[in-house]
């Protein structure tokens, strides 16, 4: 269980990572391409870019002389007019993240968050079952929790929020419980228990059975980090 699990771990981690790097590097060639395209337009037909300007302060409720003037304050730095025309025309603010920093915060993130069910594993509990499904439950409020850092709603609101979506999209938490509890059970549906061999598929099917149940809990907390990084902008 243990070696399938943190493979898995390092396996979704690793895609995950370099998935974000390419994601963000992508997202910073983009602007930059987007930039230096406003930066010939600037340089070209000044004109018509500070038309631009005069119409998106326009469209913003300014008239007359405060118009004028917003204009001409945006219009005088070269730096601060390309700046507003990628913010306001193209919706890119400078925001620019490393993309090894984004891959890292993932990984990290996800190897993290996804080895929680494998805690009571790794200790050798008799009973690992109900502590990892609770351990679970403590990290999503845990990590919604964290979520009020960015955001006005209080700790224990956003703590209860993410608990309760985490553990209706971790569906699988009542799979896993049955996987776990009820192996014979489940494989007597597709199996004619009274066959000779059937005992030996049942011991293997139990193990994968559990297994299955470790990755839905580890690929539940994954998904649960990777959109926490999305609510503090490390990444897409």
């Amino acid at each position: 269980v243990l070696i399938l699990g943190a493979a898995n771990l390092l396996a979704d981690g690793f895609s995950m990572a370099a998935a974000n790097y390419s994601g963000t590097k992508a997202e910073i060639e983009e602007y930059e391409h987007v930039r230096n395209m406003e930066e010939r337009h600037v340089e070209i037909a000044p004109e018509g870019e500070r038309e631009e300007v005069r119409q998106i302060f326009e469209a913003k409720g300014f008239k007359g002389e405060a118009l004028d003037t917003a204009v001409n304050v945006i219009t005088e730095r070269r730096d601060r007019w390309i700046d507003t025309m990628m913010a306001e025309e193209h919706g890119m603010p400078g925001v620019i993240r490393s993309p090894v920093r984004a891959a890292l915060m993932t990984f990290i993130a996800f190897v993290v968050c996804g080895a929680v069910p494998l805690l009571p594993y790794m200790l050798m509990l008799e009973e690992p079952v109900l502590p990892a499904t609770i351990m679970t439950g403590m990290t999503f409020f845990a990590i919604g929790s964290l979520r009020s850092y960015w955001s006005p709603t209080p700790w224990w609101r956003a703590g209860l929020e993410t608990f309760a979506i985490g553990m209706s999209a971790a569906f699988g938490l009542v799979m896993v419980a049955l996987f776990l509890s009820f192996p014979v059970q489940i494989l007597s549906l597709f199996l004619d228990m009274d066959k000779p061999d059937s005992a030996h598929i049942v011991a293997y099917g139990t193990v994968l059975l559990a297994l299955a149940a470790l990755f839905q809990l580890g690929d539940a907390m994954q998904v649960m980090a990777l959109g926490l990084l999305r609510g503090i902008r490390d990444t897409r």
